[in-house]
């Protein structure tokens, strides 16, 4: 009725029943009146009173809205399969710059450390600078109170000199 690319072949379940004697089953695919057609078929022998085959019976059921779903579904998991290799793809990708931020975190973190232990040392060096310089300023009073002092005992010497000089001149 279908006439299948496989009817009047070697390939027919029906002639291949009628000469084996036994069910055989097959799938077939083809266009009918500009519809694509799935169908699988059983052809089963036919035999007489007497056990002889006589003929095949042929049971056919259209497979095609099963097919059509398969395909489809088949489809789905490609893509399916596709987006989740971009977003594996994506996934290493973005963990592999979190861990070079995590890396430049560190980085930043050992340059903070490292710039605030210099600015403690440098705060140390001003401190003792600064208390240098106090010390230094105090010794500079000293000394400048000692060569005031110097100068007037110089003064009482040249007067006295002078007095000397006028009593024995």
């Amino acid at each position: 009725i279908l006439n299948t690319p496989h009817c009047g072949t070697e390939r027919c379940a029906c002639a291949q029943a009628m000469r084996t004697g036994t069910p055989v089953s097959a799938e077939q695919d083809f266009d009918l009146a500009g519809s694509h057609v799935d169908i699988s078929y059983t052809g089963t022998p036919l035999t007489d009173r007497d056990g002889a085959i006589v003929g095949a019976l042929e049971l056919i059921e259209d497979q095609t809205a099963v097919r059509l779903a398969q395909r489809t579904m088949q489809d789905v998991a490609r893509r399916a399969d596709e987006i989740a290799e971009r977003v594996s793809s994506a996934s290493e990708e973005l963990s592999s710059q979190v861990e070079e931020a995590s890396h430049g975190a560190e980085v930043q973190r050992d340059r903070m450390n490292e710039t605030a232990t210099a600015v403690e040392q440098m705060n140390a060096s001003v401190l003792e600078v600064a208390q240098n310089a106090t010390t230094a300023a105090a010794n500079v009073d000293e000394a400048k109170n000692r060569a005031a002092i110097g100068a007037d005992v110089v003064q009482q010497a040249i007067a006295a000199i002078g007095r000397v000089n006028t009593v024995t001149a």
